[in-house]
């Protein structure tokens, strides 16, 4: 679950550099970053940076105009067969991925509950 709450965070922060114009990569924090030594510290810090990361991309998105919606952000990867990848696709992206994981989180802790019955 931790690994999954990293992931997440650091696609947010690069789905909010992406917004403002920066070329498509991975995520400055690697896209799996490291887990730390388990602490309860390191577990609040984690979910902090979190709803940081939610909260920064929330105002990013906020401050897109509606008419940037549907212009081609700056990642090459389909330029060649003139569909480019549109602010749109990258909101509807990471919309999608966040869903994927709470879905998987969900299933770890399911699993977790059961362990401990």
């Amino acid at each position: 679950m931790w690994e999954i709450v990293l992931h997440v965070t650091a696609w947010k922060n690069e789905v909010r550099r992406r917004l403002s114009g920066a070329p498509a990569g991975d995520p400055e924090e690697g896209d799996w970053p490291e887990v730390p030594a388990p602490t309860a510290e390191a577990w609040k810090t984690a979910l902090e940076r979190l709803e940081a990361a939610h909260r920064a991309l929330i105002a990013a998105i906020a401050g897109l105009p509606e008419a940037k919606l549907f212009e081609p952000t700056n990642d090459t990867r389909d330029r060649d067969n003139g569909s480019g990848v549109s602010y749109y696709v990258l909101l509807h992206g990471i919309v999608q991925h966040d869903v994927y994981h709470a879905g998987q989180i969900a299933l770890v802790r399911k699993g977790a509950e059961e362990l401990i019955r």
